[in-house]
This record gives C-alpha cells, structure tokens and sequence, in this order.
C-alpha cells in the first residue's frame, strides 16, 4: 500500500512539474509578429459570417476603419439600436471576445452621409460611439470638446508601434457639388463631388492638425495612420482626399520625415478593396482600402495610383509585422473565404 502511494506522488509530482515547465516555457515566448487585422462598412442587420474567418486568422488586434454600423439618424434612439444590433451578432461578439478591437468613424456611423462639422447631432453620436467601443483611448475623450481622433500604442519585441485613428467628420467643411448633370456622372462614372480649390476648407480642422503633428514627434518604430476615407486614391468625384487636395498635400508633408518604410495607411468607404502607392519627394507612401465586412461590393473607379488589381468581393486586411532589429510589415487582403488576394511587403530597403 505504502509503495502505491509513494508511485502515485511522485507520478503526480512529475506531472505537475511538466506542467510548470511547460507554462513556464510558454510565458518565456515572444511572438514571432504582431498581426493587426483591419476592415469597415459592416451592415448590423447581415450576418457578419466573416469574423470567423478574421478570427481565424488570429489577429492580436482588429481596427474597424469607419461605417461600423450604418445609422445616418440625427435620433439617438436609433444610433442605440444600431449599436444594439451589432452588439447582439454573434460572430461579432465571439471576436469581440477574443480580440481587442480599435475603431474610428465615418459618415453613416457618425450619422449624416458624406458627414461634415455641421451634422447637429454629432455630440450625441460621439456618446453612443464611446459607450459601445469603450477602451481607454477613447474613453478618456467623452468630456473633451473635441472629435474621436486618438491614438493607441502597441509593441512587438520591445519595438513600438503607433495607430494613429483619425477623425475625418467633425471638423470637415462640406465638400463642393461638381458641375455635372447625373446623365453626365453617370456616362463618366465619377461621384457628385469637385476637388476644392479654396485651400481655408478643412478636412481634419486646425485642432486635429496640431494634435497629429505632435503624435508624429513621439518616437515609434512602425506607424499605421487610420483614415475612414481613401486618402491616395486618384479624384473620381466620390468622399475622399482627393476632394481637399492642400489637405493631403499638408499630409503627406508631415508625414515625409517618419517615413522610412515603417508607415502605413489603412483606409476604408469604398466597398472594395485596393492598394494606392504614391511617391513624394522621393518616398513611397501607401495607402491599404479594405471596405465591405459585410457590405455590398461597388464597381472599380479609375485608379492611376492603384498597385495591382481592386478586390471586388467582400474582404479584410492583416498588417503583420515581423523583425528584431527593424520592424517590417507584410500587408494580406483577403476575401471572405479567407483566401489572400492582394499582398505587398513594407520597410524592405
């Protein structure tokens, strides 16, 4: 009896030991990449079926990019109904389980299409934005007179990594109506819009601006820079950059000097998905539109800045970075069946 006993404590102490040794062993790892998964326009009323396959890509961190819910209500009953659906969907809420999720907006979850500075209801959208997101960075702006731009620090290996969300509504000046009948824009296929050529007119306002030029002082190792709208995408006349050209002009002005291909942006609204590069003064920029979760799929605009093909399906991005002494990052975007469609290598020399 006193030998069984003896057997069966040191077969449970052996367990028991390996067990500790392997924990220990497993909180001893490093990750070898920090994945960042990234999307927008996510109908709350459809069944969101791909978050299962963002979640099997195991992402350390989604960013929802603008159109997170589609309100376009003033009323606040509304805006709670939408966040409610969303709320309640249960391939979102088993993601939002297991994963962080960051998130900016744009024109239908801020509540007014093609939103600008002068939607009435913007402070009460604000308050519903923040009480369903709820994470600090965001949480810390409920009682600042301010939009929802914010950022969120990262690390991999020690590196740091920046997410600059950017508020594209709050202080927007509206844009102009291009001079064009709908028979005209229709046989053209462009959108209602004309580039402004009056350059007080503001995208981001003159708050955001200074904020953003001092986010970009703080030493960071990989920068992503999130933008609700396409910011490098060539002017077709539909809501993005090209409609404020001084404004992207002043951007990637800022951005030049940090940018030693450790940035990225990321970007959403357009129903598709699709990669814009342009060079300035000598460096690339890029520009990752992944657009339509669970949305309808729009027709390709004219794109003179687009590396390789659009995606015309339902997609997602993933940002992974890799490296020890220099963060490098990989861009997937890929379809509802999880298959990778576009690829492209960031920070190579």
């Amino acid at each position: 009896m006193k030998s069984f006993l003896e057997i069966r404590y040191k077969l449970f102490f052996l367990i028991t030991l390996c067990l500790f040794l392997t924990s220990k062993s497993a909180l001893g790892q490093v990750k070898s990449e920090l994945k960042i998964a990234f999307g927008s326009c996510a109908k709350q009323d459809r069944p969101q079926f791909v978050w299962q396959k963002i979640g099997e890509q195991n992402p350390d961190l989604f960013i929802f990019s603008g159109d997170n819910v589609y309100i376009d209500s003033d009323q606040t009953d509304a805006m709670q109904h939408a966040y409610k659906m969303l709320g309640s969907n249960p391939n979102f809420s088993k993601f939002r389980q297991s994963t962080p999720i960051l998130a900016t907006w744009d024109d239908h979850d801020y509540g007014m299409q093609d939103g600008n500075k002068y939607f009435t209801a913007k402070e009460a959208a604000k308050t519903e934005f923040i009480n369903f997101w709820r994470y600090p960075e965001i949480e810390q702006l409920r009682h600042k007179p301010q939009g929802i731009f914010h950022t969120y620090w990262t690390e991999h290996k020690g590196k740091k990594v920046q997410i600059i969300l950017l508020d594209t509504r709050w202080y927007r000046d509206p844009m102009v109506f291009a001079d064009l009948t709908e028979a005209q824009r229709v046989e053209l296929g462009v959108g209602p819009y004309k580039e402004h050529v009056d350059t007080s007119k503001t995208l981001l306002g003159e708050i955001q601006w200074e904020w953003f030029a001092n986010e970009l002082k703080k030493p960071a190792d990989f920068r992503v820079v999130v933008s609700s709208i396409a910011v490098l995408a060539e002017h077709t006349g539909w809501d993005s950059w090209a409609n404020y050209p001084h404004e992207l002009e002043k951007l990637l002005a800022l951005l030049h000097p940090v940018n030693q291909g450790n940035l990225v942006i990321i970007s959403g609204d357009i129903h598709k998905a699709e990669i814009s590069q342009r060079t300035y003064n000598g460096k690339i920029f890029t520009d990752v539109s992944s657009s339509g979760l669970d949305a309808a799929i729009y027709p390709a605009a004219p794109n003179q800045y687009r590396f390789g093909n659009p995606l015309l399906d339902n997609n997602f991005g993933v940002l992974t970075l890799t490296g020890d002494e220099r963060l490098k990052g990989t861009i997937e975007v890929l379809n509802a069946k999880g298959e990778a469609k576009l690829t492209l290598s960031l920070g190579d020399d």
